[in-house]
């Protein structure tokens, strides 16, 4: 057993109190499947976690990289279809939770290619984007179970797979009471999608641009 999963262990059994970015290489230690499976045992929904986690990390590549990359864009059809599916299911649940002003752009947005440049642009300005993705992870930390040592490790270990947290939170959806669907946010990620919320478009990066 490697040291990392030790630790683990040693947290989740009361043993030892660990930081919980200590976990951020967790996913990324060469786990074996039994390893993979001995991670969630001690959580609700065992199994519906451990298969999503496989399926973020049989999606991406980690190679040389610190993080796991997620897959080059290849069918732009695809993946538009993928970003408006995502888009309208985040204005769905701004909707639903009362953020009508949120929803109302989320709800109107058409959905473009930009290249690289542009979208980096746009990420760095304060947009839309940055209020929905605040919502939502606001209320994620609070929709999570009340077992902060077990249950935040958990999700920095996954934070730590892909450096996202949209991914953790579609791994731990089985824990969350919300209304919020993130194998949308999965199936836009697992093609190559990457977005940023305007007031009146939805950007989409386009690799190839």
């Amino acid at each position: 057993m490697n040291k990392l999963l030790e630790d683990w262990h040693d947290l989740c059994s009361g043993r030892r109190d660990l930081d919980k970015s200590h976990f951020l290489g967790l996913f990324k230690a060469n786990l074996t499947d039994f390893d993979l499976n001995s991670v969630f045992k001690y959580f609700e929904h065992a199994e519906q976690m451990e298969s999503r986690t496989r399926k973020v990390l049989h999606a991406g590549c980690l190679g040389e990289y610190m993080y796991f990359q997620q897959p080059k864009l290849s069918n732009r059809q695809q993946l538009i279809a993928a970003a408006d599916a995502w888009i309208r299911e985040q204005a769905r649940f701004c909707s639903t939770s009362g953020e009508e002003a949120m929803a109302k752009i989320a709800s109107s947005v058409e959905v473009k290619f930009t290249d690289r440049g542009r979208f980096e642009e746009l990420q760095a300005l304060a947009q839309p984007e940055d209020d929905v993705s605040d919502h939502i992870t606001h209320t994620v930390w609070h929709a999570l179970p009340l077992d902060p040592d077990a249950i935040f490790a958990l999700v920095e270990a996954l934070y730590g797979i892909a450096a996202n947290y949209n991914l953790a939170w579609y791994v731990v959806q089985p824990l969350l009471k919300m209304d919020l669907d993130f194998a949308c946010y999965f199936e836009f990620w697992r093609l190559g999608g990457a977005g940023v919320l305007t007031e009146d478009v939805y950007w989409v990066r386009d690799e190839r641009s």
